[in-house]
């Protein structure tokens, strides 16, 4: 019934991307990485090859000037948090490229804003691979060894405060069994170590912190109050959200405390993952999740459907007026 709040949270922190750099040129982003030692990050897939593959990442090869993707070459997985080399950055058509603006004046391909370009690099070993890209999403796909060996020391120094304190469950948390491994936390199929029966608003108490530099990853296990242990990741641009705390920041989809604007009735509701009307949109994500869709339902009001058997419908002030379960 949940939707992944690390899936959500890369697309908020995509659209935020979007509007902050949306002036960014070609010339800027060379300015930024060209010649620049950078980590690989991205995506794993699992299943698309017969071993795991570094998504969106392909073999290239460089021919008259221009570098060329071989498609059907994946990079493989383990070069996920390796070091690279940026080579070149170059416009992934530049056929399509227009040579004069609407006066009639030269444009040059540094000066084109938001542009669709080809990322090559070359790591240590001399493989060359390149990914395409907009200025606004290339952090998904790498960052800058400098800024990786910053948090890595941050991790160092403040990570070893967290073990003894608490964490919150609520419905958009993900929590693992601890036989998961990384991979598969970060993979495609997650979804088969996930616990589906944490208690929700109860203090968890962390009892391991580690940070995985190659991944870019905070693993924690968690007590939970049956005496059961769990695993919870944080990875990527959560970890780099300049907007949040590092508690929040490595927190992965956790809650660092129990919302003060919750009502007492809210909070029961949410422990026992139930709805009532009258709750606020927030304690329905905190007791059902994060719905599948979202559409427009009469007079500015909202209705939440979760996994194909339950619609929730919510007025103009964002407070929940009814639901509907096709289960029933």
């Amino acid at each position: 019934m949940k939707r992944s709040f690390t899936f959500a949270f890369g697309l908020l922190l995509v659209s935020s991307l979007g509007i902050s750099q949306q002036t960014d040129t070609l010339g800027s982003v060379k300015q930024k990485y060209l010649n620049q030692k950078v980590v690989l990050i991205g995506y794993v897939a699992e299943n698309l090859r017969a071993q795991p593959v570094l998504m969106e990442w392909h073999l290239g090869t460089e021919a008259a000037g221009r570098y060329a993707a071989d498609m059907e070459s994946y990079l493989p997985a383990t070069y996920k948090g390796k070091t690279a080399t940026v080579i070149a950055i170059q416009l992934n058509n530049p056929q399509k490229t227009p040579t004069v603006n609407a006066l009639g004046e030269p444009v040059s391909p540094d000066s084109m804003v938001k542009p669709y370009f080809d990322f090559i690099v070359r790591l240590d070993d001399g493989q060359v691979a390149m990914t395409t890209a907009y200025p606004n999403t290339i952090s998904l796909d790498v960052r800058l060894a400098s800024e990786e060996n910053a948090i890595a020391q941050e991790m160092a120094d403040q990570l070893p405060t967290v073990v003894g304190k608490s964490f919150y469950a609520c419905g958009f948390t993900d929590l693992y069994s601890t036989d998961a491994t990384l991979t598969q936390i970060l993979g495609t199929s997650r979804i088969l170590k996930e616990l589906s029966d944490v208690p929700l608003l109860v203090a968890l108490k962390v009892t391991v912190a580690k940070y995985d530099e190659s991944a870019n990853a905070v693993i924690l296990k968690l007590k939970l109050p049956d005496g059961r242990e769990a695993l919870a990741v944080a990875s990527g641009d959560q970890l780099t959200n300049k907007d949040a705390t590092f508690m929040e920041r490595i927190s992965a989809s956790l809650l660092s405390e129990v919302p003060k604007k919750l009502t007492p009735q809210e909070i029961t509701a949410i422990k026992r993952r139930s709805i009532f009307r009258g709750m606020s949109k927030n304690a329905l994500y905190y007791s059902m999740g994060l719905p599948k869709s979202e559409n427009d339902w009469g007079r500015g009001g909202k209705q939440f459907v979760y996994a194909d058997t339950l619609m929730v419908y919510l007025d103009n002030q964002d407070k929940v007026v009814d639901w509907q379960s096709l289960n029933n």
